[in-house]
């Protein structure tokens, strides 16, 4: 059984909305925060890429374009950690949860401003990061600590947030139709990043859709679990 149909089966069965989401650098690795490892040049990264996914390791590599620069390696590896091992599987569950009847706003925290701590990584926003503006307090403690805080969008996001918990409808103070149920085919979903919240479709379309074709075999899907499973803190399993 896959983890997202656990998911469903344990936890979510008694909801019938769920506004959810991924940040757009959510991998899983733990401190220190976006550690490539041993992917930090071109050379590397491809001979990353071939340890976890031998064979297929070009077909990954196909769908995030040319990496021919030490920041290309370094931005492209982590995005197909976060990409594999969390914003894919979280559209998956959301197209579980649609199925089953369940209405699902999707979003996806998008603020890095390419500014410290995460200079190579603009637009794409770590683990934990979107904690801030959901309460509405500053970053002090988190690790988007050094970018500069944005009230106009904490605000929007919290709203959002206190109105699906008021109302299940996260549309209550922003105006119908920013937040659309998630569907399978146009696949709506919230963007989160300054200077406010935007409306767009095809949440990681290009990289989820090689993702869920290619764990279709078991072979692949195990190579994708060993390639997801090795930042995991020993603690956390």
């Amino acid at each position: 059984m896959h983890v997202q149909t656990f998911f469903y089966n344990v936890v979510l069965f008694c909801f019938l909305a769920v506004l959810m989401g991924s940040n757009t650098l959510d991998t899983l690795y733990g401190p220190p925060w976006n550690d490539p490892g041993a992917a930090t040049t071109p050379a590397l990264f491809q001979a990353s890429l071939a340890k976890y996914f031998g064979k297929n390791a070009a077909a990954v590599a196909a769908v995030y374009g040319a990496v021919t620069t030490d920041q290309d390696a370094y931005r492209t590896w982590l995005q197909i950690n976060g990409d594999a091992c969390n914003m894919c599987p979280t559209r998956s569950l959301a197209s579980l949860l649609t199925v089953q009847g369940h209405a699902v706003y999707l979003y996806a925290f998008g603020f890095n401003p390419g500014s410290p701590p995460d200079h190579a990584l603009e637009g794409l926003a770590g683990h934990a990061t979107e904690l801030p503006f959901a309460f509405g307090v500053p970053f002090a403690g988190f690790p988007n600590e050094g970018f500069p805080w944005q009230p106009a969008l904490a605000a929007a996001t919290s709203d959002s947030w206190a109105a699906f918990i008021r109302t299940g409808d996260p549309n209550a103070k922003q105006g119908a139709g920013l937040w659309q149920p998630f569907n399978t085919t146009t696949q709506p979903f919230v963007l989160v990043d300054s200077p406010s919240l935007a409306a767009k479709k095809g949440y990681r379309r290009q990289s989820c859709d090689f993702f869920d074709e290619f764990n279709l075999t078991p072979a692949n899907y195990l190579q994708f679990l060993e390639f997801c499973i090795q930042y995991v803190l020993p603690g956390d399993i």
